[in-house]
């Protein structure tokens, strides 16, 4: 599992990351009318892959696109708190919600990673110091 990077407190960024061995370009927005995040998916040069793919928690985020060029694995919005798997809003986003990545091999092997389930400890998983660059 790969955590990626959230930035806290700003609207709209975008920083190119390594996942699953190739570069892409990810690029996250705020839209205040429909109180929600989106993600754009471009190669690392830019070309986009795939636009406007709204932020929701415990969904496979790439599970509709057929597009080769996207990761293999599962990208995910995963919630912090066991309470509150409500959809991030502005300020959750490296707070309440983090991105994950799932490849391949995470995925063959899900049956045998045990997962925390008592509550909070989501925190035991992903951790609760903020964004961490990998």
């Amino acid at each position: 599992m790969q955590r990626l990077p959230m930035f806290l407190d700003d609207p709209a960024y975008t920083y190119v990351c390594a996942i699953d061995g190739s570069s892409y370009r990810l690029s996250f927005t705020w839209n205040e009318r429909t109180k929600g995040w989106s993600l754009d998916i471009a190669e690392e040069n830019g070309l986009p892959i795939i636009s406007g793919i709204r932020l929701v928690c415990n969904w496979h985020l790439l599970g509709r696109s057929q597009d080769t060029r996207l990761p293999p694995g599962m990208l995910s919005c995963m919630s912090l708190d066991p309470d509150d798997d409500s959809d991030p809003q502005l300020e959750d986003l490296g707070r309440r919600v983090r991105l994950v990545y799932f490849d391949a091999n995470d995925l063959t092997n899900i049956d045998t990673v045990e997962l925390p389930t008592v509550p909070g400890s989501w925190q035991d998983v992903f951790g609760a110091d903020g964004p961490v660059v990998t």
